[in-house]
């Protein structure tokens, strides 16, 4: 059982080949997280998020509207955060 068994997350910056939000990501569902990665890179977040089974939303955090439509994804796809 992991550490993070029922517990919901958002990584930013998760939408870059082996950088530190993916790293994070990772350490997150392998403690049990349900996760929603986001980031700039529709593709690559696309194909990790399928990797390592993790929900995916497009965000770029320097626009308001994006932040908000992350906040919205979150709701609707894991209930909110925990």
């Amino acid at each position: 059982m992991g550490r993070l068994n029922g517990k919901l997350a958002i990584i930013l910056g998760a939408a870059s080949r082996d950088n530190m939000g993916q790293t994070i990501a990772r350490r997150f569902r392998a403690e049990g997280a349900d996760v929603l990665i986001a980031g700039r890179h529709k593709e690559e977040m696309q194909r990790f998020g399928e990797e390592i089974g993790a929900h995916t939303a497009f965000c770029d955090i320097t626009k308001l509207e994006d932040i908000e439509s992350l906040a919205c994804a979150a709701q609707e796809k894991m209930g909110g955060v925990s």
